[in-house]
C-alpha cells in the first residue's frame, strides 16, 4: 500500500527556504551575525530536507554515499548544536545592546564580539559535534523511504559516551542562554526609557553594537 504523498513536504521544505534565505538577506544587510548564522542553518535544514525528499522518494537506493555522511552530519549538528548555539549568539547580541545603554563599548569590545558570534555559532557544532560522529557512526548507512539518510549509532561503549555527549549540548547551551536572557530582562527593566531612546535611532534590523 502507497503512502501518503511526498510532494507536499517537498513544497514545503523548499517554501521554508526561500522564507529563511530572504530573512537571511534583511539581517546581512543589518550586519546581524547571530541571527544571519541561525537563518543559515535553518535555511540549510530546509534545503536538505527538499533535496533528500526528491532524491529517496518512494525508493531507497543507494545513490551518493559521500552525500550520506554530508547530510547526516549537517542534520545532526543543526538540531542538538548549531540552533542552540545561535540562539545564545542571539541572546549575547541582545546584551550588548541592552548593555550599550549603561556603558558604550570599545573598539575591542565591538571587534571581540563580531568574531565569538562566528566561533559559537558553526565552530562550536564542527568541533564537538560533526568530527566525534565518525566514532559514534556504524558502518552501515539508514536509508529511509521519502526522508533520506539517518545517523545509525555503532553498539559500542565511546559511541555511547559520544550520543550522551551530543544530547546534552542542548541543555549547556539552553542553560547559558537562559542566564543571558534574566540578565537581559533585568536591564531592559532598569534601562528601558534610555533603551527606547536608543533603539528609536536605529532604521535597520540591530543595534550596531
Amino acid at each position: 500500500m502507497d503512502g501518503p504523498p511526498n510532494e507536499p513536504f517537498s513544497t514545503l521544505a523548499f517554501t521554508g527556504f526561500v522564507m529563511y534565505a530572504t530573512a537571511f538577506c534583511w539581517h546581512l544587510r543589518a550586519w546581524n551575525t547571530s541571527t544571519c548564522l541561525f537563518m543559515a542553518w535553518g535555511g540549510l535544514g530546509r534545503l536538505m530536507h527538499f533535496f533528500n525528499s526528491i532524491a529517496w522518494n518512494k525508493n531507497m537506493l543507494d545513490r551518493v554515499p559521500i552525500y550520506h555522511d554530508i547530510s547526516i552530519r549537517v542534520q545532526t549538528a543543526r538540531v542538538f548544536v548549531s540552533i542552540p548555539a545561535c540562539a545564545l549568539c542571539i541572546t549575547r547580541h541582545i546584551y550588548r545592546t541592552t548593555r550599550a545603554v549603561a556603558a558604550r563599548p570599545s573598539r575591542d569590545e565591538l571587534r571581540r564580539a563580531a568574531l565569538m558570534d562566528p566561533v559559537v555559532g558553526m565552530g562550536v557544532p564542527f568541533v564537538w559535534q560533526i568530527a566525534p560522529e565518525y566514532i559514534a557512526e556504524g558502518r552501515v548507512v539508514i536509508l529511509l523511504e521519502d526522508f533520506g539518510p539517518y545517523l545509525h549509532v555503532a553498539a559500542a561503549t565511546p559511541a555511547h559516551l559520544v550520543i550522551l555527549a551530543t544530547l546534552a549540548w542542548p541543555v549547556v547551551l539552553g542553560v547559558m542562554s537562559l542566564v543571558h536572557d534574566l540578565i537581559n530582562i533585568y536591564n531592559i527593566c532598569k534601562y528601558g526609557h534610555q533603551l527606547k531612546e536608543v533603539l528609536a535611532g536605529q532604521d535597520d534590523l540591530s543595534l550596531a553594537v
